[in-house]
C-alpha cells in the first residue's frame, strides 16, 4: 500500500501503483471515517472511480457496458463525449476490496489543464427519490440551480501571477447566486494573455456543447440525473465530456429528458455571451 498526505495533513494508504487525481474538481473525495474516495489514477494513467454504493455502481457500470457494446446509431453519436470504458477492478485497502472503474483520463494530453464540473439538471434527484434526498438535493446549489438548471460542484484554474494551480470546491459552488455565474465562467476561460485562445477555447466548448444539445434534442432512451459536463482545455485543446452516470434512468414515459436539456441550453447561452464579447472586444 502506498500512502497518500492530503492537504490538512489526513495520512491514508491507497492501493500501490496508484495516485490522487490531482486535477479531480468534483465528485467524492476522500474523508476520514467515511466511505467516500477520491479518483484514482494508476500506473497506466487510467482512471479509477471508486463504487462506494453497489447499486449505483452498479447501474453506472451498467451504463458504460451497454455504449460499449452498442450498435444503436443514436447511441453511437453519444460514446465520443463519455469516457471510455475498461471495464472494472478490485483493490486491498484497509483490508478490503475496493472496486473501481477503469476509465480514460479526459485530460490526459492536456498541459495545466483548466477544469471546471458542471452538474445538469434543475432536478438532480431521480424519480421516486425518498423524501428525505428530495429535501437535501433540493437544498443543494439552490442558487444556481433553480434558476439556470445546473451548479458548479467545483474547477481549478492557474494564478497568472504565481502560475500556481487554485481549486474552488463545493462550498464555493454552494454559495452562487444566479447573477455571479457568468463571471464565474470569464474567471475560468479567461486565463490566457491573448484573448484569441479564449475565443477558440469558447468556441470549441460552443462546438461540443451544441452536437451534445443535438443529441438530447432527439433521443428519447435515457433522463439522466446528478450527471455532469466536465469541461477542459489548456493554451492549445479544449474539450466537452459528460460524466458520472449512476442516476441515469430509462425514458419509460417517451419524452425528451426537458431537465437536462434546460440546463444545457442556458450554459450554450452564457459561453455564446462571453464569445459575443470576447470578438466585440479584439
Amino acid at each position: 500500500m502506498a500512502e497518500c498526505v492530503m492537504e490538512d495533513g489526513t495520512r491514508f494508504a491507497i492501493p500501490q501503483g496508484t495516485e490522487l487525481l490531482a486535477e479531480q474538481v468534483g465528485g467524492h473525495e476522500f474523508i476520514a471515517g467515511k466511505q467516500t474516495m477520491s479518483m484514482l489514477k494508476d500506473k497506466d494513467g487510467h482512471v479509477l472511480k471508486y463504487i462506494n454504493k453497489p447499486i449505483l455502481g452498479e447501474r453506472e457500470t451498467k451504463f458504460y457496458e451497454v455504449l460499449q457494446s452498442t450498435e444503436d446509431p443514436e447511441l453511437l453519436k453519444l460514446k465520443k463525449f463519455v469516457p471510455q470504458y475498461f471495464g472494472t477492478t478490485t483493490l486491498k485497502m484497509s483490508n478490503q476490496d475496493v472496486k473501481f472503474l477503469i476509465l480514460s483520463n479526459l485530460i490526459g494530453d492536456l498541459h495545466e489543464p483548466r477544469v471546471m464540473d458542471i452538474k445538469i439538471g434543475y432536478q438532480t434527484h431521480e424519480p421516486g427519490a425518498p423524501k428525505e434526498k428530495v429535501l437535501a438535493e433540493e437544498s443543494k446549489y439552490a442558487g444556481t440551480k433553480k434558476p439556470w438548471g445546473f451548479c458548479i460542484p467545483g474547477f481549478q484554474i492557474y494564478n497568472k501571477d504565481t502560475g500556481k494551480r487554485e481549486k474552488y470546491g463545493k462550498e464555493f459552488g454552494k454559495h452562487l447566486k444566479k447573477d455571479s455565474v457568468l463571471n464565474v465562467f470569464k474567471m475560468f476561460v479567461d486565463q490566457y494573455s491573448s484573448p484569441s485562445v479564449s475565443i477558440e477555447t469558447v468556441k470549441s466548448f460552443l462546438y461540443s456543447l451544441k452536437q451534445i444539445q443535438s443529441w438530447f434534442e432527439t433521443q428519447r432512451i435515457y433522463h439522466f440525473y446528478s450527471s455532469s459536463l466536465l469541461f477542459s482545455y489548456d493554451e492549445h485543446k479544449a474539450y466537452v465530456h459528460m460524466i458520472d452516470f449512476a442516476h441515469v434512468v430509462p425514458a419509460t414515459d417517451n419524452n425528451l429528458d426537458s431537465n437536462y436539456l434546460g440546463g444545457l441550453n442556458n450554459i450554450i447561452k452564457l459561453f455564446q455571451t462571453i464569445l459575443d464579447d470576447l470578438e466585440q472586444g479584439t
